[in-house]
């Protein structure tokens, strides 16, 4: 079954009155996803949102930044904006891979300022048909804005500002004529840049808070999992290695696997805590069974044998295919 067979499966049941019932009264599953899905198929990214699923997901360049504008507030980084953001924080890039703390702390400074021109979303999550309101975040009391009379009052230790970039009144949405607006993620053009993509690029947190980094971090572990499950040393479960057919039976294996994967780490993380206790003095029995050290011994020679064939791989030599 590929993506595109479970999106359709998923969607179908999107209008039942029964679903959408039961969306409403019970939390709605998380779903962390690849940059890579947000790359290539926005549509996938909207299927999974419409079918009831939290989405935390990384963005492609090209989804960066200022990708458009909705009624007046500016789509950044996949969220609404106040339009009187200043431009130094419209275009935030974070930190790459290896960056120093200095670094990840200033773009995390940067993003927290970002949030106070953030529009406050009312309610926890989209409406079943799509819909989500949002508020000004002058008329919520983070920011003073002239437009906002009402906000030139406020006075709060939390040090709030006054817009930079207030548009002209000609040029003003209706985020800046009334308090509140509502934005239909499901609208035939709020997967374009006509609505700034915000249908496919709306997210449960917004992107690089912490909370975004909180959630979008599971990825990590479940990658490890993944990869040591497929592991041709451990399980093996790949693709070559299961030679049967049907939705059922794969289903079935790939459970036997994974529960066996599980009881295979459990005894791991038991053998290395009796191996502590051991080193430490708080230990004095058998540390692992005669079964445990013979697959201890057999992972070794899985290793050195795959690393043996890496270096051979390398020292081949490589010249321009034939033909």
């Amino acid at each position: 079954m590929n993506s595109g067979d479970t999106i359709e499966r998923l969607l179908s049941k999107r209008n039942d009155p029964v679903s959408s019932k039961w969306r409403l009264l019970t939390p709605q599953p998380e779903s962390v996803l690849d940059v890579s899905i947000a790359i290539q198929q926005l549509a996938i990214l909207t299927g999974f949102r419409q079918a009831g699923f939290q989405l935390i997901f990384d963005l492609s360049p090209n989804h960066r930044g200022v990708t458009g504008a909705v009624k007046g507030a500016i789509v950044v980084d996949g969220g609404l904006y106040s339009p009187g953001m200043p431009e130094d924080l419209r275009n935030l890039q974070p930190p790459a891979v290896g960056s120093s703390i200095d670094q990840i702390n200033r773009y995390q400074e940067l993003i927290a300022e970002r949030q106070r021109y953030a529009l406050r979303r009312l309610g926890a999550r989209p409406q079943p048909d799509g819909t989500v309101r949002f508020q000004c975040p002058a008329a919520a009391k983070r920011i003073r804005c002239p437009l906002k009379p009402a906000s030139l009052t406020i006075t709060t230790s939390k040090g709030l500002i006054v817009p930079t970039m207030v548009p002209d009144q000609n040029a003003q949405g209706e985020i800046c004529q009334q308090s509140t607006i509502t934005i239909d993620l499901n609208h035939a053009d709020a997967t374009t840049r006509t609505m700034g993509y915000i249908g496919a690029l709306y997210q449960k947190h917004p992107y690089g808070s912490d909370a975004w980094y909180d959630s979008f971090n599971r990825r990590s572990l479940v990658e490890s999992a993944f990869a040591n499950i497929k592991n041709d040393a451990e399980q093996n479960l790949r693709r070559p290695s299961i030679r049967m057919m049907g939705n059922t039976k794969v289903t079935l294996w790939t459970l036997w696997i994974t529960i066996a994967a599980n009881l295979r780490m459990a005894r791991l993380w038991r053998h290395r805590r009796l191996l502590r206790e051991q080193k430490s003095g708080l230990h004095n029995g058998p540390v692992v069974s005669d079964t445990m050290k013979a697959a201890a011994e057999a992972k070794q020679r899985a290793h050195r044998r795959r690393r043996r064939q890496q270096e051979a791989k390398q020292q081949r030599p490589r010249g321009r295919p034939p033909g």
